[in-house]
């Protein structure tokens, strides 16, 4: 009911109906959270973190109720409260798979990938079953610039399902990129390709490897795909660029280059796209 209220923006009711719900079902999370929602909404955010401690005191073994202040202060963005709020909620019950997942959010908002990585590995430790941890952990491996350790992490994610479509095809993207074997990458996203045959990193990672064997007549029917479902990929637009300048597509090249530096492309990418751009006779 409370929910409802708060909806009609009635929300000295949707409170009153929240305190009642709590006041039968203390360890009743919705309830708090949306009491606490409401609050910051009414310009009342520290009363409403007040009124949340006031419920973990009368219920210190509710994890749920440690989730529900950790929400309440990611939406306020204070996320060292977040933070050990999580932290609380995963000392009481640390089987609760989306509190690893939280707390390596709140990492990512504040730029702390080893702590990532912790999270994840910890995640992965507890549901050995549970794929995303896998693919949310090789990315983060990725972005640390640990190639090693997301290729085995991908791999291991494939153990645990081997038909994967996001855990072949960042398995084929990264034997593309750093030296491995071409066959097999293409192997992989062709598997991937077939499990999801409409995703546009998917067929990213095809149409590149193509591009990398040049078979560039394949490449660009498969990173055209790519483009037009995510125009805004910087690194979308460069790989079809750079098939395209293959192909001797020289205006489509030039077009869909400056596209890509226009979204951003940045790093390397960036100085071979210029340096395409040059080639292109436009």
């Amino acid at each position: 009911m409370g929910h409802v209220l708060a909806l009609r923006g009635n929300y000295a009711d949707a409170e009153k109906a929240y305190e009642s719900s709590l006041a039968i079902t203390p360890d009743y999370a919705p309830a708090l959270n949306g009491l606490g929602e409401i609050l910051a909404k009414e310009g009342k955010a520290r009363q409403g973190g007040v009124r949340i401690d006031r419920q973990i005191a009368a219920q210190p073994k509710a994890f749920q109720l440690y989730v529900a202040k950790a929400e309440f202060c990611i939406a306020q963005k204070d996320w060292s409260c977040a933070e050990r709020s999580y932290q609380q909620s995963l000392a009481l019950n640390p089987y609760n798979v989306n509190g690893y997942l939280a707390l390596a959010h709140i990492y990512a908002a504040t730029n702390r990938p080893q702590n990532m990585i912790q999270e994840y590995e910890a995640a992965r430790a507890k549901f050995p079953e549970y794929l995303p941890t896998y693919i949310l952990l090789g990315q983060v491996y990725e972005y640390v610039g640990n190639v090693d350790r997301a290729r085995q992490t991908y791999q291991d994610a494939l153990k645990v399902d081997p038909n994967s479509y996001q855990s072949l095809s960042s398995l084929a993207r990264l034997y593309a990129d750093h030296g491995g074997s071409l066959s097999d990458a293409l192997e992989l996203a062709q598997k991937a390709k077939a499990e999801q045959p409409d995703d546009p990193g998917v067929n990213d990672t095809l149409g590149w490897i193509y591009y990398k064997q040049g078979l560039y007549r394949s490449a660009v029917p498969a990173l055209e795909s790519a483009v037009a479902k995510n125009p805004q990929a910087a690194k979308f637009q460069f790989h079809l660029g750079m098939a395209y300048l293959a192909a001797g597509q020289n205006a489509q090249a030039h077009t869909t280059l400056q596209a890509a530096l226009q979204a951003g492309l940045s790093g390397e990418d960036a100085r071979s796209a210029q340096e395409a751009l040059q080639k292109t006779g436009s």
